[in-house]
């Protein structure tokens, strides 16, 4: 192994028993739960933004897109009454033609990937926010809301959102961490 990849393991031990120490309830299950699910989602982007980056590339426009991507899934899930999985085929979908244009725009118009990245990340931030009239989505329903909150609560979806593979009497693996362990092969590869 490198030394700048050890030294980087090793700081990030220090700092977990450093923070044990502070804060007994930091090793609780919830917590290492918590923990996992959420830098499961950085991880999974960090892996596609990689690919970009390690051919010379650059992607401003990835928390845009992920954004949307989230926006319109509970658009067509909530508003248009679209069953789960096919409003996760159609986001998707839409994922992909996005990279598809920016990759046409990059590769075949000669185009700065900066350029077209920046502009994407207008352009997806416009468009999420005007499909939700600039409110958040949250667990929580806020006053005129169009009725993206609750995404966790949608039947069939309930799995991806907080489904947990139970490792124990006290501790569930998140649904999101297995995703980024077989994304993470799959980019190996």
């Amino acid at each position: 192994m490198k030394k700048n990849v050890l030294g980087i393991a090793a700081l990030l031990v220090v700092i977990f028993v450093l923070t044990a120490l502070i804060n007994p309830k930091f090793l609780n299950a919830y917590n290492m739960q918590n923990l996992l699910k959420w830098s499961s989602l950085y991880g999974v982007m960090s892996i596609g933004v990689a690919f970009v980056i390690i051919t010379g590339g650059i992607d401003l426009s990835i928390g845009s897109v992920v954004g949307l991507v989230a926006v319109v899934l509970a658009f067509f899930t909530k508003i248009q009454g679209l069953e789960p999985l096919l409003a996760i085929g159609l986001t998707l979908a839409m994922s992909v033609v996005i990279g598809l244009i920016h990759g046409l725009l990059i590769t075949k118009a000669k185009l700065q990937p900066f350029v077209v990245t920046l502009c994407g990340l207008l352009i997806y931030r416009s468009l999420g926010r005007w499909l939700t009239d600039n409110q958040s989505l949250g667990p929580v329903p806020l006053e005129g809301d169009k009725g993206y909150a609750n995404l966790e609560k949608i039947q069939g979806l309930d799995f991806i959102f907080s489904g947990k593979i139970p490792l124990g009497e006290s501790f569930n693996l998140p649904t999101p961490f297995i995703f980024l362990v077989i994304l993470g092969i799959a980019g190996a590869v």
